[in-house]
């Protein structure tokens, strides 16, 4: 039984030592909050065929105000600032198109969560300013594609499109560079 255990260590600590892991930073863009973010993103490659990723991405801020006169007199405006963080985690299917390892293709698929806040604060001459937030999770199914370009044998550049399928419907495209810790 003990002779089973330990094989069974050595296999795992092989298969760890073997993988490829690679971690990065990128820039995105998301459609429904129309703004840009950066993002952080780790890549363990399980076989040839396939790879799980992970990503924490972050989306600056949108600032609107709103201003009510009359007869050229502010009477009153409002400030909304919305904000939006993701958290990805994703199955890459790699698809080889090409004999080259330097170019590399793969189809995604997983799970995103998103946090979206929204702060408004309204300013009026009479009773002064009245502030509210809402905050939102919501969790839905990533859809996409992406493609890789080894700059050199640690360096990637990578970029991807993906559809997120939620209450928060979003296309979100992004590009960066991952590192290979092994």
């Amino acid at each position: 039984m003990k002779s089973i255990k330990i094989t069974l260590i050595l296999l795992i600590i092989t298969t760890v030592a073997n993988a490829q892991l690679k971690v990065g930073g990128k820039l995105s863009y998301g459609s429904e909050i129309e703004s840009l973010g950066i993002g952080a993103k780790a890549i363990y490659e399980l076989n040839e065929n396939f790879s799980l990723s992970g990503e924490l991405n972050y989306f600056f801020g949108i600032t609107t105000t709103t201003t009510n006169s009359f007869m050229g007199q502010n009477f009153s405006s409002s400030e909304v600032d919305t904000g939006l963080v993701t958290l990805n985690t994703d199955l890459h299917y790699n698809i080889n198109i090409s004999n080259s390892n330097d170019l590399r293709f793969y189809g995604i698929g997983g799970l995103n969560f998103s946090f979206y806040g929204t702060d408004v604060t309204a300013h009026n001459s009479i009773t002064g300013s009245t502030s509210a937030d809402n905050n939102e999770t919501f969790i839905g199914l990533n859809l996409g594609f992406g493609g890789g370009f080894s700059i050199t044998d640690k360096l990637d550049l990578i970029s991807e499109l993906k559809y997120i399928i939620s209450d928060l419907n979003q296309i979100v495209f992004s590009a960066g560079a991952v590192y290979s810790l092994n």
